[in-house]
This record gives structure tokens, sequence and C-alpha cells, in this order.
């Protein structure tokens, strides 16, 4: 199953930060295409890392939403449709997608 779904593979972990609702978030993607789609429209691409697989991917995205979890804000449904828990203030840091991985690979 696994490996059918393409968890297996390497993934892309990136954040993004939406101005007309003035945060940022973080996104998980097995494809370079998932991110191009994710920043089509109103999103600015902010920062991107390629990861082993889906369980690296999901570990980064959760330890960076520890890091930056005094800024976080779940938007309504009428806002966002789907990760409005993934967001954070833009007022909160930047965060280096690197310095996360890092971090989460000194744990395991």
């Amino acid at each position: 199953m696994w490996l059918e779904r393409g968890w297996l593979s390497t993934h892309f972990v990136f954040v993004i930060h939406v101005p007309s609702i003035k945060m940022f978030r973080i996104l998980l993607s097995g494809t370079l295409e998932g991110v191009e789609l994710a920043v089509k429209g109103n999103a600015e691409l902010v920062d991107l890392i390629k990861v082993p697989n889906r369980h690296a991917a999901i570990l980064t995205k959760l330890e960076l939403l520890q890091w930056v979890d005094a800024w976080r804000l779940e938007l309504p449904h009428s806002k966002i449709t789907k990760g409005g828990t993934e967001l954070w203030r833009q007022a909160g840091p930047t965060v280096d997608l690197r310095s996360v991985w890092r971090a989460v690979q000194a744990e395991l």
C-alpha cells in the first residue's frame, strides 16, 4: 500500500506565504507539480526541501508546527477549505526547513 501510494518515495516539504490571509502555511507533496499547483495563484514559495519519504515529510511538518506554535491560528472553513491548522501568522517567524529537518534527524 505505501509503495503504491508513493509514500516511500522522496517528498517535498514547503512553506508558502499567502498574503491575502496574512499567513504562512506548511505543505507536503510527492511531486514538484504538487508544489507548483499549491503556489499557483496568490501564494509565494518561501522555502522548499526534499526529504527521503512521506514519513520524514510528516515529521518535519509536525516539528515546524511546534516551532511556530505561539503564532498558529486556525482559520474557519470559509477562509481555507483544507489545512486550516497548518498555518501561522505572517508576523511570526520565517523558518529554515533545513534546520527543522536536521532537528528531526537528531531525534531519530
